[in-house]
Order: C-alpha cells, then sequence, then structure tokens
C-alpha cells in the first residue's frame, strides 16, 4: 500500500489516496508531514465500521458515498475480543482485518459470530484514516 496522490493537506490534516496498484481509497492522513506519493502506507482504519454482514459474493467492491464508504472484502484476520475498562465503563473491541486486494483495512469492531477467516464481509465506515512509513 503506498500514496498514489495528496488531494488536500494543510500540515498535520489532509486526505490522500492510498493505493496498491490496482484498488485506490481516499484515506483521512494526520501526521506531522505531508506524505509524498508513493510513500509507504503502514496503516489504515475504518472509522467506527457498522453494519458488518458475511457476503456469499467473493467480490471486492469500494463504493464512495460523499466521503464514507461501503466496503466489501475478505477476511484477513478475525481478532480475538477483548474488554478494556475504562473510568466510565468499559470498551470492548476486536482488531479485525479486511483485504480488498492488496489494500489492509483495520476494524477495531468485533466481526459477527458467524464470520471466520477467508469469508467475505460488507460493512459501512463514515471515514477511513491511514499512517505513514516515517523517515527518521
Amino acid at each position: 500500500m503506498f500514496v498514489k496522490k495528496i488531494i488536500d493537506h494543510n500540515g498535520y490534516i489532509g486526505d490522500v489516496v492510498v493505493t496498491d496498484g490496482v484498488y485506490e481509497i481516499l484515506c483521512f492522513s494526520h501526521s506531522e508531514t505531508i506524505p509524498e506519493p508513493n510513500r509507504k502506507v503502514t496503516y489504515i482504519g475504518a472509522e467506527e465500521p457498522d453494519n458488518i454482514l458475511k457476503v456469499e459474493s467473493c467480490q471486492y467492491i469500494i463504493k464512495e458515498i460523499n466521503y464514507s464508504y461501503f466496503l466489501q472484502g475478505k477476511v484477513i484476520k478475525k481478532g480475538e475480543i477483548e474488554t478494556l475498562a475504562l473510568s466510565d465503563g468499559y470498551y470492548v473491541y476486536a482488531i479485525s482485518q479486511i483485504g480488498i486486494g492488496g489494500l489492509i483495512i483495520n476494524l477495531e469492531t468485533p466481526l459477527p459470530d458467524n464470520v471466520k477467516e477467508g469469508d467475505f464481509v460488507s460493512f459501512y465506515t463514515y471515514r477511513l484514516n491511514c499512517d505513514f512509513e516515517h523517515k527518521d
């Protein structure tokens, strides 16, 4: 995964197009440096993924809807559910990874019980965040 182009970057925040050479997505960047094209992307995260469903179609889908996305991809890693105690309650999460071609999308939400690694799932997310390989 690498930066294809910078759409808008204002010092610390901006929008960049990330690609694997075939598929591409628009991501929000919150980085101390402006990423130059071809910079390696180390992380893509789905912000508040919703309506995660197992699907029968083994097809990769990327549909942008006013900066939000409908995505469909293959479960590469189904994260184990963990609970983190916070001062105001508990946060339940699981780090799962969904592949769309060579793009790896991280979800911090438990996948449905009927989903296993190798299955295809679809979901909505209101934004994709990314981080880059940092140069010293």
